[in-house]
């Protein structure tokens, strides 16, 4: 059996680290490994914290063995651990907990005199884990809780709707309400949960209608409305039997289907009234995401901090949509309770850093505030869009232990969700990022601004806080809000242009022109499959119209219809008669840039999906589509021609160089970022617009951020 150090065995996402500790340990079958053999696998990011996984597990194979080696021992062999606070004092108690063990009680305060380095903080330490294992064994016996068919004051209990180790949740009749069905919280009679939820009034937060005493057992019951649903942990497993869903309705689909037996509620379904059912599973979790963050601003608004956002306590109900419960923990602290509380709940793992070393050390709890939820939020929408289990400490782990190894396992690299799901947008993944920073200063500071980016993600607008880092999408976003002008002014602007100016009946050209000046207003609108259908209608009174083949493009690129925008553009090129005009030649420069959006777009798509020889050539054929723009006379002389070529030649080139990368062809990819430099120099030298400068500026960013990842 596997005896991976806790924090990187249960991650669920097979990672380097991960992987490289498996066989480290499967390893150690056949003998001793050598440490240093994997370690030199590691990634520079990656080498402190694997280093300290590897040594873990040579500490747990050596003392399984009856050898009992030292963290001083590690420390002397890689000095550079030893330099890493964090690390070193993760290792030294580890030492000591594999000593406990496996050897009974030890002398804490000798053990401590052998790193006087850190002496003062392992005396810290050793303190906050004897408290811990005192309130971890210390726990009473779990409440007489009533059952199913009893009566709990004037509530008759009817379903079992879930339970805890410290509560109990039920579907009850009021009979002081005329059987009205409520959902009954029983648990015992501690905190102040009734008082912080009688403060809170959000659509997205399920209130308490009451509160009972049982003076027989001590209990307490809290009602609240009954709202059916499907709590979110419930929604990860099952979407986990299949893959990723790609549309948003699949969140909706699995709620209907899970209460298909229920009647429904009554009234309108004005929980989801603005959800983004045509949309795609990202926009989904983002907009519940988006409700999430605003019900906790709300809270925090009031002085309460939830302390235990978990999926469990996220309900997506069928009439009212996401639903934030169990503020139990949000009461002021009792270390005692929350760390019992949170262990046997399943909590810890959603937990911040600072959350979890405020057990350690109770003191640092006046640092856990609105950050600390942010990032329990994030970690919940992380799980949703990879659908892969978060890190949790090993079973047989006590809770001392458990805290520590997660708090170590917070400063470790983690995977971006773009690896695991493809299909997440660079802007959400830099969301949920910043949710997720180690450092409190680093996250979002309220859970509005959290709530504020993701409701501007879903618009597709530019961020307020976190940074969109790829240019292609901020650019497809950009194209899809410019001058975005409500389609009905205009289709009324034009109907007056009608009846003054041209009259009715003026035949086919007043008709065509309509069309497509409808079809602009409909892009700018970004409503691009009705812009599309309003180009088809152009295209029927003049299928001969470069412009409406161009526009149809446009219009199929801004919606995500790549195929048909190449076939449109390649139609229109086919259409073009060059007359040695300018115009003419900017036109043309207009079109070739269009096609190679197209080609860039589809090409980044296989390379996202792995395919990486398709990639390739349609990357190609990108660079071929440029230097048709280099072959036509006086385009080296028109400055928006020449910064149009060499801007969009770097993009492909470093496309090419990400192919590269992925494949492991370095001196490729370092050949590809060299040419697109050299193309971004060139560009440069034609800026027109300002805001080119910073277009150019941000893709040389990315150029030295790829270059700082190939070894040299």
């Amino acid at each position: 059996m596997r005896t991976l150090a806790p924090s990187v065995r249960h991650t669920g996402i097979q990672d380097s680290v991960a992987e490289l500790v498996l066989d480290f340990e499967d390893a150690w079958r056949q003998g001793p490994p050598l440490i240093e053999r994997y370690h030199a696998r590691l990634d520079p990011e990656e080498s402190a914290f694997g280093l300290a996984e590897l040594v873990k597990v040579d500490l747990q194979q050596r003392y399984r063995r009856g050898e009992r080696p030292s963290a001083r021992e590690y420390f002397g062999r890689y000095p550079d651990l030893a330099g890493e606070d964090g690390h070193a004092l993760s290792l030294i108690y580890e030492e000591y907990c594999l000593r406990a063990e496996m050897d009974g009680a030890i002398d804490s305060a000798e053990f401590c005199e052998r790193y006087p380095t850190w002496r003062d903080s392992l005396v810290s330490q050793l303190a906050y884990h004897r408290e811990l294992s005192r309130a971890a064994d210390t726990s009473t016996a779990g409440p007489d809780f009533p059952e199913e068919g009893d009566h709990f004051a004037e509530y008759e209990l009817v379903q079992l709707l879930g339970q805890g180790g410290a509560a109990r949740v039920f579907l009850a009749h009021a009979s002081n309400l005329g059987g009205k069905q409520v959902v009954l919280k029983v648990s015992r009679d501690r905190g102040d949960e009734s008082a912080v939820l009688g403060k809170l009034h959000h659509d997205n937060i399920v209130a308490v209608n009451a509160t009972v005493i049982d003076p027989k057992t001590g209990l307490r019951g809290l009602c609240m409305p009954y709202r059916p649903g499907l709590p979110l942990d419930d929604v990860i497993k099952r979407f986990r039997r299949d893959a990723i869903p790609r549309s948003a309705s699949a969140l909706v689909d699995v709620v209907d289907r899970a209460l298909s037996g229920r009647p429904a509620e009554e009234g309108r379904r004005h929980g989801w009234a603005d959800f983004p059912a045509n949309q795609s599973y990202a926009d989904g979790i983002a907009w519940i995401g988006m409700k999430l963050a605003q019900a906790l601003a709300h809270a925090h608004s009031n002085g309460i901090y939830h302390r235990d956002v978990k999926p469990e306590n996220v309900l997506l109900t069928r009439r009212d949509g996401p639903q934030l419960l169990d503020f139990n923990l949000a009461h002021d602290v009792s270390l005692a309770d929350q760390a019992r509380a949170a262990h046997r709940g399943g909590t810890l793992p959603y937990m911040a850093r600072e959350q979890l070393l405020a057990f350690q050390d109770p003191s640092l709890w006046k640092e856990v505030g609105a950050p600390a939820d942010i990032f329990s939020l994030g970690l919940i929408l992380r799980e949703m869009l990879t659908l892969k289990p978060i890190e949790r400490p090993a079973d047989h782990l006590k809770l001392a232990r458990a805290i520590n190894d997660l708090i170590q396992k917070r400063s470790a690299p983690r995977t971006p969700i773009r690896r695991i799901n493809r299909q997440v947008p660079h802007a959400l993944e830099a969301i949920i990022a910043k949710s997720l920073a180690e450092s409190t200063s680093n996250r979002y500071a309220t859970a509005e601004e959290l709530a504020s980016d993701l409701g501007l993600y879903l618009d597709r607008r530019p961020l307020a806080v976190a940074e969109n880092p790829s240019l292609i999408e901020r650019g497809a976003n950009r194209l899809r809000r410019r001058s975005r002008i409500s389609a009905v002014v205009l289709s009324i602007v034009f109907l007056g242009w009608i009846i003054t100016s041209l009259g009715f009946g003026r035949g086919r050209v007043e008709i065509f022109e309509l069309e497509t000046g409808r079809a602009k207003a409909l892009v700018n609108a970004g409503r691009f499959d009705d812009a599309v259908d309003a180009y088809q209608r152009a295209l029927a009174l003049n299928p001969l119209s470069v412009l409406a083949y161009h526009g149809r493009a446009t219009a199929e690129l801004a919606g995500g219809r790549l195929d048909a925008a190449l076939t449109s553009i390649d139609r229109a090129l086919a259409l073009f008669r060059d007359d040695g005009s300018i115009d003419s030649l900017r036109e043309f420069v207009r079109m070739r840039v269009d096609r190679t959006r197209v080609l860039l777009q589809i090409g980044d798509t296989a390379k996202d999906n792995a395919q990486y020889q398709a990639s390739h050539e349609f990357f190609v054929q990108a660079i071929d589509n440029l230097d048709a723009i280099r072959s036509r006379p006086n385009s080296g002389q028109d400055a928006r021609a020449s910064f149009s070529l060499n801007y969009f030649s770097a993009l492909v080139k470093i496309s090419m160089a990400d192919i590269a990368l992925c494949t492991r062809d370095s001196r490729l990819a370092v050949d590809s970022l060299r040419v697109a430099s050299e193309h971004l120099r060139a560009a440069r030298v034609n800026v027109l617009l300002p805001k080119e400068i910073e277009e150019i500026d941000g893709v040389q960013v990315k150029i030295r951020e790829r270059l700082d990842c190939i070894a040299p």
